[in-house]
């Protein structure tokens, strides 16, 4: 099966970011962070987003990622709930997909303006040097 994924417009866009800087907390600050850092923030950020979302705003982005994702050339709108039904770890790795694709950019340009370890919880936070145990 092919799922064609198209960006959001950008008045979605806007509304979308005005969400995520939300869900994402009270981390941003005026504090850089080295280029070295970008990838993990954005993987973080996405993480931080996801554990703060509510069910309303997990629906307003499915219907939005939904308006911009064919299945097979017909809008996913039509097979949504037939397509996914029962397949919910598929359902969510095409909304991650969408909302990296959508996204990303976001979350790596914030990596200019945000300190990684305001973002990760204590637990989370790790040296350079440290190993995955």
């Amino acid at each position: 099966m092919t799922f064609e994924i198209t960006q959001c417009n950008a008045e979605e866009g806007g509304e979308a970011i005005s969400r995520l800087v939300k869900l994402m907390g009270s981390g941003l600050t005026e504090v850089g962070v080295s280029s070295a850092e970008e990838e993990k923030l954005a993987a973080v950020g996405i993480g931080a987003t996801l554990k703060n979302l509510s069910p309303e705003d997990f629906k307003w982005f499915i219907e939005l990622f939904k308006r911009g994702t064919k299945v097979e050339g017909q809008p996913l709108s039509v097979s949504y709930g037939e397509l996914f039904a029962g397949e919910y770890g598929a359902m969510l790795k095409w909304a991650y997909r969408c909302f990296e694709f959508n996204f990303s950019s976001f979350l790596g340009g914030i990596a200019s303006i945000v300190p990684l370890d305001m973002l990760l919880s204590r637990d989370e936070q790790t040296s350079p040097t440290s190993k995955p145990q």
